[in-house]
């Protein structure tokens, strides 16, 4: 009898001890997981703030787009109404920023090393400057201000790439897409769809480095839309040169300034 209760005991003993093992296992395992996923989840290792400002090179261009022009023909009938004619008119609108101040996040998905990152970012800027008519051939807005904001993937590398590279110096290369609104103050009554917002591809170079203690970037930013053929002018008259090739673009030169 006491030889079969000394076994029972022991498969009961070897029983617990395996159980608890497996669940240590499986403790071990599940932080394992936790870890993996809390990456790319943790906030205070992966997201980057700069505020940004650029002074003077901050210039964007609308699309072509086309407007209608309202001309009087002679009535036709003696002393009948004049006939309303519509022409179709020729539009691009230029703007051109005095001061520009932005907010930068950026989020890094991937850091493969401390010196490398894959990120994702989406700088908000609002531009103090005046827009008017691109030239002499066509219409265009007149106003004050504009708001971009973009949306892109980037890639770091050196300086500040994550907060464990100890590098002096880095470089990031971005892609993606950008919305414009120029003119947000319309000073032009009679010509408020001319300023319409518009989205197009957008690409940026930039370096990172220090000056004193500070983290800074300074990037080159370029947006640019379809190329397309322009024939007549904002009058509705055929362009005297036969046609012109027209543009979306932007082009920006800023300095960040890292504050976390």
């Amino acid at each position: 009898m006491k030889k079969i209760l000394c076994l029972v005991l022991v498969c009961s003993t070897l029983s617990s001890f395996g159980q608890l093992v497996q669940g240590t296992r499986s403790r071990d395992e599940n932080e394992a997981v936790k870890a993996n996923v809390s990456g790319i989840l943790d906030f205070k290792s992966r997201l980057f703030v700069g505020l940004g400002s650029a002074i003077f090179i901050d210039f964007i261009s609308s699309p072509l787009t086309f407007t209608f022009r309202e001309y009087q023909d002679p009535p036709l009938t003696p002393g009948g109404p004049n006939v309303i004619r519509r022409e179709p008119a020729a539009a691009q609108t230029t703007y051109n920023s005095f001061y520009t101040m932005s907010i930068e996040p950026r989020y890094n998905l991937l850091e493969p090393t401390d010196d490398i990152a894959f990120a994702f970012t989406s700088p908000l800027g609002f531009g103090f400057g005046q827009s008017y008519p691109t030239d002499s051939d066509v219409q265009g807005s007149t106003g004050f201000g504009n708001v971009q904001l973009a949306a892109m993937g980037c890639l770091y590398y050196g300086s500040h790439a994550t907060y464990n590279s100890n590098q002096d110096f880095g470089i990031n290369l971005s892609a993606g897409f950008e919305v414009n609104k120029i003119g947000v103050i319309n000073l032009d009554q009679g010509n408020r769809d001319l300023n319409k917002a518009w989205i197009m591809p957008t690409t940026r170079f930039g370096v990172q480095f220090y000056r004193g203690y500070s983290p800074v970037e300074i990037n080159v930013k370029y947006g640019f839309g379809p190329r397309q053929d322009q024939v007549i002018d904002g009058w509705g008259y055929a362009l005297s040169s036969g046609k012109v090739v027209r543009r979306a673009s932007s082009l920006k030169l800023s300095i960040v300034y890292l504050v976390n």
